[in-house]
Parts: structure tokens; C-alpha cells; sequence
């Protein structure tokens, strides 16, 4: 059935809330189960998947829920410039003060409000280019729901393939299903990126090509319906420079992604038409400019900031072997090229999706600290090829083979029935490394496995050292306690998180010898006076491997001890 490009009609909304529905409580499952399987003695944190990442949002939130409005790093000692980097993070803080609710709660809800606009933009960016419902529910489907080959290696036991994890598991950036399951700010960007597009791509009233002027103009009043064009043109390019600004605050680098999707696209539109049509440049242009502050301003701030250097420095999110790639994208890629090769005659407007897959490959190997993020949003254009090499080339074959042919001669059987069967089981297929996933990630919430759960003793210690810092305070732990400190206590950790901590391998090493058995008391004495430590746990993680007893270092002090935790206060 066809439908009116960029057009939803209702029959399409119905479906469309029915999966999204279906979406969120799917990438809710383990969430939902961590939450019921929470006490008092063994307390859910909140994440499943990327928790180190995950308490390290709960503590930009934590600052904002303080009070913060601009950011600070919260794993690092040293001084530094305070920026609006996370600013998404510090405003939810504010609104889980503002609703009193806890910063895990408020996360999960923005994560679903969020997933569920991502979604709906989506969709809406797919009937953009195609009038096929079937194409549009498809690639849909498969841009939510859709993985790779990552669970043959995991069934392979190869979970470390060429020296990474499989990309399906690794990337958010290149798989939507884990946006929705764990990154709301990813999903704001990603729907402030797409709405961008669609503003700079949707149709525009231009003026029509004649050989003759315009009589009207010759005469000096001007051409209305011209005017009215040339006002609609500067609207939607200002639209989708706000649009990519607001995506900048959330995700700096993702304006280099646009930039390049939209200068790519350009220059397809130029050889399909062949001719520039100079008034779509300008309005890239301005969108551009638009955009730009966030960008300039994170190069600024890194350039002038040591500290902000080395945070740049250690964000090393490389991407993988090319084969990582292959194997993500093995069953959607190849419903792909089908597409691409045999399109239908006019169902699909392809030249900007074309130079959208073009151009990303390039850009994930280009020499950046943080290559794999450089593929966002590269599944979409995928996904649209793939369902329409689905829906017009690979389903006729099938509802013609000699199976299908064979089956439909009883009467439980219809070729219609036989066609959903082999989507869902394309889709299936595509989704197995998800399903693995979920079922692995729930078995873990069941059973209560750290660092998703965290000591209700240690909640307490730390809810109590809350009432004591003051922010700049400096607080030495364990890596593992570290990680989860700023969550509740708005103070610095000496390390905890590895980007996020200045000289992050050494400080997890020197925090590590400090609460070592073995090490000696004036090594610890030399420790304290070497660094600004304001404080210091001594709990079950800081006592793994023997006994930590602080009491011989001068001007240290026991300020709490209760339940198997020791707090430490350093005089200075």
C-alpha cells in the first residue's frame, strides 16, 4: 500500500505506538527486573549494560541536582575549567531535585520520553522516502530492533574477535537498539539530527527555471511566490542549524558527521540533476554556521585546558577491524545492495542516502581518537535500501519459489501468511545478538551480581560523607568504589572512571598499591602529602587483599567506622 510521502496516516500511528510500546518495555525488561530484585542489603544502581559509563552520568546528574550548572570532572583531582559539556546530565539533575525523585529513576524516564521521540522521528524520517508502508514498517523495524552476526562469535566463544567485542555490542552509535536501551542523550542527538535533515531536506517551493525574467521583477515589485520561497528556504535552514546546534551541546563531534552527510548529499543532487542548485548550498551553509558554536567551542576549551587535553587524549573509542563491520551488517547490508542495485522504478528518492552510505565509511577510519562514533546514524539509509530490496525484489522471488508453491497447496498455508513468517524470521535472525543480551542481562539482574548492585552499607557511607564534603573535596577509594562515589557524594574522586579521570591508568595503578596489603605505611604517609587527598575509604572493596590500617599516617584521622567502613580524614 502507498501512502503520500512524508505523510503518516492513521492506520500507520496505531502501528507506530503499538511497536514503540513493544520497544521500550522490551529494553525495560532487565531494568524492571533489577528494580524488583533490589533491597535494602543488595541495592540496584540502576544500569545493565555500559555501567561504568552509566554511574558516571548518574554523577554529572548528581552535580546538577547540586545546584551545578556548569561541569566539572568528577573523577579528577586537578583543577580545571569548568564547561557546559553535559549539560543534558546536569539539567536532568536538576529536574530529579526539582520532582524529587531519584537520579536512576529520572534517567530511565528520560531514557524512555527520549526513545520514544527518537522513534516517532524515525519513522517519520523513513516516509520521507518512500510512499511503501511496507518499505516504511520494515526499515523501521529493522533500524529498532536489528543487530548483526555478533552472536555467532558469542555462541563461538569468541567474545574478543580480532581484539574486540562485536560491534553489535560495542556501538550504539551504529545500532539503535542499544540507544534505546541505555543512552537518552544519544537518542536527543539523534533525533535533533534527523529533524535537522528533514527540515533541510523536506520539499521546498522553488522558484520554476524559465530562460525568461520574471516580468513583475523587470518592473521592480518583485516576485511573490519567489519571495515566499526564499522565506520558507531561510526558516528551514535556521531550523536545522538550532536543530544541530542543540545536538552539538549533547554530542560535539556529531556536527562533523552532519557536516559531512550534508556536503555529500549536496553532491549527489548535483550529479543526478547535473547542475548546482546554489540556493540548497546556502541554505547547508547557514545551517552550518548555526551549528558551529558547540563545536568551536569544545576545540577551544581542549586546546586551552591541559586537563580537557588529556580527557580528549584518553577518549580512545577506535573503531574495530573491518571484518567487525562486515559481520554487523552481513544480513541488512546484503538486503541492501539488493536494493541499491535493482531499484524499483519510483518508489525511493536515493541520491542523499546514497552519499550518506558512501561517505561514512570513510569518515570511521579517518585518524580520530573516537572513530566509531563518526558511524552515527549509518544504519538508517541502510535499513531503507534493505527493506526495499526486501519488499520489491527478494519477497516477489519468494512468494513465487516451488516452497512456497508447495506449502500453499494446504489450507493452513497462504502466501501472505508464509510472507510475514520469512520477515519475522529475517528479523529474528538480525535481533539474535539482542535477544542473547537480554536474556544474559536478566539472568545477571536475578542474581544480583555487582557492580549493577552495590552494598546497602556502602549507600549508607556514603549518603553519610555526603552531609560532610564540601565539592571540592577530593575522596581516595577503590576503582570500583570510585566509580560509583560522585552517584551520591558531590565531591572529586582521586579515579574511578577511565576517560574521565586525568592520567587515568596511573592514578587506578597508585590507587591500587595504596590499598594493598603489602604496601608500607610510609609509602601510603608519602601518598597523601604527594596528592590532594581530603579523604579516604577503607571498605570491603578497599580490603580484598588483606587488612588497610591508616592509624600510624600523622594528621590522619578516623572520622567514621561502622559495618566494615572506615572513613579517613586527611588534615591539611
Amino acid at each position: 500500500m502507498m501512502e503520500r510521502r512524508g505523510a503518516l496516516s492513521r492506520a500507520e500511528w496505531r502501528w507506530l505506538i503499538i511497536w514503540i510500546v513493544v520497544a521500550l518495555i522490551v529494553t525495560s525488561a532487565p531494568y524492571l527486573i533489577g528494580a524488583a530484585r533490589s533491597t535494602p542489603e543488595r541495592t540496584f544502581g540502576g544500569f545493565v549494560i555500559a555501567i561504568e559509563d552509566g554511574y558516571s552520568y548518574l554523577a554529572k546528574m548528581n552535580q546538577g541536582a547540586h545546584g551545578a550548572w556548569t561541569f566539572t570532572l568528577p573523577y579528577t583531582s586537578e583543577p580545571h575549567t569548568s564547561t557546559i559539556f553535559y549539560l543534558f546530565h546536569l539539567l536532568l539533575g536538576k529536574a530529579a531535585a526539582l520532582l524529587n525523585l531519584p537520579l536512576a529513576l529520572m534517567y530511565h524516564l528520560a531514557r524512555l520520553i527520549f526513545d520514544a521521540l527518537l522513534l516517532i522521528v524515525i519513522y517519520r524520517f523513513t516516509a520521507q522516502f518512500t510512499a511503501s508502508r511496507a518499505v516504511r514498517r520494515i526499515a523501521w523495524l529493522i533500524i529498532t530492533f536489528s543487530g548483526g552476526l555478533g552472536w555467532l562469535l558469542l555462541l563461538a566463544g569468541q567474545p574478543n574477535w580480532l581484539d574486540s567485542t562485536p560491534i553489535d555490542l560495542l556501538s550504539p552509535e551504529a545500532f539503535t537498539f542499544l540507544i534505546l536501551y541505555a543512552f537518552p542523550h544519544l537518542a536527543l542527538a539523534r533525533t535533533l539530527m534527523l529533524l535537522g535533515l528533514l527540515a533541510l531536506w523536506g520539499k521546498q517551493s522553488r522558484p520554476a527555471r524559465s530562460g525568461l525574467p520574471n516580468p513583475s521583477a523587470c518592473r521592480g515589485f518583485g516576485n511573490p511566490s519567489r519571495a515566499r520561497a526564499d522565506r520558507s528556504r531561510l526558516r528551514t535552514a535556521i531550523v536545522a542549524g538550532l536543530c544541530w546546534l542543540a545536538m552539538g551541546v549533547l554530542v560535539p563531534f556529531y556536527i562533523a558527521v552532519i557536516g559531512a552527510v550534508v556536503v555529500v548529499g549536496l553532491i549527489a543532487d548535483a550529479i543526478k540533476q547535473r547542475h548546482i542548485e546554489w540556493h540548497d548550498v546556502g541554505r547547508a551553509s547557514l545551517a552550518g554556521v548555526i551549528a558551529s558554536p558547540m563545536l568551536i567551542y569544545t576545540f577551544v576549551i581542549v586546546a586551552t585546558d591541559p586537563i580537557w587535553s588529556i580527557w580528549q587524549a584518553q577518549l580512545i573509542i577506535l573503531s574495530p577491524h573491518p571484518l567487525h563491520y562486515l559481520l554487523g551488517y552481513a544480513v541488512v547490508g546484503v538486503l541492501a545492495v539488493i536494493g541499491l542495485l535493482r531499484p524499483p522504478a519510483s518508489n525511493l528518492q536515493p541520491p542523499k542516502l546514497i552519499g550518506w552510505l558512501l561517505v561514512v565509511p570513510l569518515l570511521i577510519y579517518l585518524p580520530f581518537n573516537s572513530q566509531r562514533r563518526l558511524i552515527e546514524g549509518w544504519q538508517i539509509p541502510l535499513a531503507i535500501f534493505a527493506a526495499s530490496g526486501l519488499v520489491y525484489r527478494v519477497l516477489p522471488v519468494w512468494r513465487r519459489s516451488r516452497l512456497v508453491k508447495r506449502l500453499t497447496r494446504y489450507k493452513r498455508y497462504s502466501v501472505h501468511g508464509l510472507t510475514t513468517w520469512a520477515i519475522a524470521g529475517g528479523l529474528i535472525l538480525s535481533s539474535a545478538t539482542y535477544v542473547l543480551l537480554l536474556v544474559e542481562q536478566s539472568a545477571r539482574m536475578i542474581a544480583q551480581t555487582p557492580p549493577s548492585f552495590r552494598d546497602g552499607r556502602e549507600i549508607d557511607v556514603l549518603r553519610w560523607l555526603d552531609g560532610q564534603v564540601q565539592p571540592e573535596d577530593v575522596i581516595l577509594a577503590s576503582y570500583a568504589t570510585s566509580n560509583f562515589l560522585p552517584t551520591v557524594v558531590n565531591a572529586h574522586t582521586f579515579t574511578g572512571h577511565g576517560p574521565e579521570a586525568a592520567y587515568s591508568d596511573d592514578k587506578r595503578q597508585l590507587a591500587a598499591e595504596f590499598f594493598a596489603a603489602q604496601t608500607t605505611a610510609a609509602w601510603r604517609s608519602a601518598f597523601v602529602r604527594r596528592w590532594p587527598i581530603d579523604w579516604v575509604i577503607v571498605g570491603p572493596l578497599e580490603t580484598q587483599s588483606g587488612a588497610v590500617d591508616l592509624s600510624s599516617i600523622q594528621d590522619v584521622s578516623v572520622v567514621y567506622d561502622q559495618s566494615g567502613y572506615r572513613i579517613y580524614r586527611i588534615k591539611r
